[in-house]
């Protein structure tokens, strides 16, 4: 019979990419995520339209901003349920409300860091031979996203 105790070292990372996540009750300690395979984060522009109209005339045309940024991250874990980090995903992705809300950090492996507010959507299990191994995650951002660009070295 398989040992119920949690691991107490998280698995080696199949993944070039970084996921970390801080969860509510420690909203500083980012906890890194073993992953399998490549994360995927994919970003798209939120916009508003507006009315313009010309001073003195009937003319009017509409113009369109950007007010911010949403998306939507998908992740899969390299390490089942007893593992630490993915025990407390799985537990938060069932809680409702804002306390299903993680804070992450995803760095990509060109450096490219992006970080903001996750709400983590519930853990679909990935079956093996003997069981399930490990878990995928589909988490929608609550907020900006914000890109942190790695340095470019000057000649």
């Amino acid at each position: 019979m398989p040992d119920p105790t949690f691991q107490a070292n998280t698995p080696e990372s199949a993944s070039q990419d970084k996921l970390e996540l801080a969860f509510r009750e420690a909203p500083t300690a980012f906890l890194t995520v073993p992953t399998k395979g490549e994360q995927t984060l994919t970003i798209s522009p939120n916009t508003a339209t507006y009315d313009a109209y010309a001073e003195g005339t009937d003319d009017a045309w509409q113009f369109a901003v950007k007010t911010g940024a949403s998306g939507t991250l998908t992740v899969r874990t390299a390490a089942p349920a007893t593992n630490a980090v993915v025990n407390k995903m799985l537990a938060t992705s069932y809680k409702l409300g804002s306390a299903g809300n993680v804070l992450f950090k995803y760095t990509r492996k060109d450096g490219m860091v992006f970080q903001g507010e996750l709400v983590l959507g519930h853990g679909n299990p990935v079956s093996a031979a003997r069981g399930i191994a490990e878990y995928t995650f589909a988490g929608t951002t609550t907020g900006p996203v914000t890109p942190v660009l790695p340095t470019v070295p000057t000649p």
